[in-house]
């Protein structure tokens, strides 16, 4: 069997949609959006309490986000999985 993830996957994975029940088998995703690379023209920096914030550099509106930018694809892919389209 697959092993229970550690406590920063499984808290990954909450944030990513995946239900506790899933978490052992959809680690995966979880794992892949912790070591995914920030897109270009975005920008990694902490605020004064070190909590951690994205900001786009490349020209565009100056947007900031407190959700890394590749949020947003790893719940897509982790919901396809979970509706079994995955493989």
């Amino acid at each position: 069997g697959r092993a229970t993830p550690p406590p920063e996957v499984a808290a990954l994975a909450e944030h990513l949609g995946i239900p506790e029940g899933e978490r052992r088998r959809l680690a995966w995703v979880a794992e892949a959006a912790m070591r995914a690379p920030l897109p270009s023209g975005w920008a990694e920096h902490s605020n004064a309490r070190g909590e951690v914030f994205y900001h786009r550099t490349d020209g565009g509106d100056g947007e900031s986000t407190w959700q890394h930018p590749m949020d947003g694809f790893f719940r897509l892919l982790a919901a396809r999985h979970l509706r079994g389209g995955g493989g």
